[in-house]
């Protein structure tokens, strides 16, 4: 099964293409900083992520469903259920911050600390061990930095402790080979929602 992988809940695009059968393997993969180009930009970067693997339709589609930015989950979303729409095939919502710690867990064989600005003064934030733990979205001041054997990363600047995000993106392959028997893809598009984790600031 060919599956296409998209996400911009942050500042960031990654597309990637997994073969997902007895083992995960990846085909192809683009990652950047993009800050405020996911509305014109990712559109783009399937085609090519399409061309240059030599593919016309995927058999499934798989994306970020945050939390992260109002906007980035927004586009992201959308324009999977749009492609599972079109192309009639299975369509799979991934948390984020579990896609992100799986990667981080993988790379620094230590735990992981996700640090991510959710403005208003507030972090999306969790702890990976192996397991994913949902923190929810709290101030800096309630976090601690100084946890022996875990390494923060973070999209914020001037936080001790901690490795930028934008220093090595994450990739998807990492979540696919540790969820691969579980993987719950659904054809109701319809039900793969956003997690905005609160309202978005029009609605205050």
């Amino acid at each position: 099964m060919n599956v296409l992988f998209i996400d911009t809940s942050y500042d960031f695009i990654l597309v990637s293409i997994h073969s997902i059968q007895n083992q995960v393997e990846t085909s192809y993969s683009f990652k950047e900083t993009l800050p405020r180009e996911s509305s014109f930009r990712l559109v783009s970067e399937i085609s090519i992520a399409m061309e240059k693997a030599c593919i016309q339709k995927f058999d499934a589609v798989a994306c970020c469903v945050g939390p992260g930015s109002f906007t980035g989950i927004r586009i992201g979303v959308s324009t999977a259920r749009n492609l599972s729409q079109l192309w009639k095939i299975p369509i799979l919502g991934i948390n984020s911050l579990e896609l992100y710690t799986c990667y981080y867990y993988e790379v620094y064989k230590k735990n992981i600390q996700i640090l991510l600005n959710g403005k208003q003064s507030k972090l999306f934030t969790t702890i990976y061990d192996g397991k994913f733990n949902l923190v929810s979205d709290i101030k800096l001041s309630q976090i601690d930095l100084n946890i022996p054997d875990l390494i923060n990363i973070t999209d914020l600047e001037n936080i001790e402790n901690s490795i930028s995000i934008y220093q090595n993106l994450p990739e998807a392959s990492s979540y696919f080979k540790k969820k691969q028997t579980s993987l719950n893809f659904i054809s109701d598009y319809e039900k793969i929602i956003p997690n905005y984790m609160r309202e978005s600031y029009a609605k205050k």
